[in-house]
This record gives structure tokens, C-alpha cells and sequence, in this order.
């Protein structure tokens, strides 16, 4: 894992997005785009470590999930 994949599933971890809708690559993509332009790093950050606070379990469920799906969409992006 690069430091770019773990921005961007910082980025997808503090998003609206339902983790259970399943997204697609695009959707991924588009909504960590979105989340970064939106709200910066240092927010999705924040907002990172106030969930770990909030509910360490959930938390780290979600992590997980956005650690995955990052890597699945964005190594997808790259193939021709």
C-alpha cells in the first residue's frame, strides 16, 4: 500500500457512501475525488480518528472496506 492509497481511503472512509451498496470502480473513484475535493486530507483525517474514537469496531470494518475498494478501483483504473 502506497501513501496515495491510504489518502484516498481515508478519503472513501469519511464519505456518505454505503459501504453495503457494493460500488462499482467508477463510483469509487469518483467519490474519493469528490470527498478530497471537497473536505481536504487533514479533514477526512480528523474525521478518520473521530470514528476509531466514536466506535473502534465499526471503524475498523469500514477501514478495511475502503483499504479494498481503493485498491481494487484504482488498480483497475491503470489497466488499459
Amino acid at each position: 500500500m502506497t501513501a496515495e492509497d491510504a489518502r484516498r481511503a481515508e478519503a472513501l472512509f469519511c464519505s456518505d457512501l454505503d459501504m453495503r451498496a457494493c460500488p462499482n470502480g467508477s463510483v469509487v473513484r469518483c467519490t474519493v475525488t469528490d470527498t478530497l475535493a471537497a473536505v481536504g486530507e487533514a479533514e477526512c483525517a480528523a474525521r478518520m480518528a473521530q470514528a476509531y474514537g466514536d466506535d473502534p469496531t465499526y471503524a475498523a470494518v469500514r477501514m478495511r472496506w475502503a483499504l479494498l475498494s481503493v485498491g481494487a478501483a484504482f488498480s483497475l483504473a491503470t489497466i488499459p
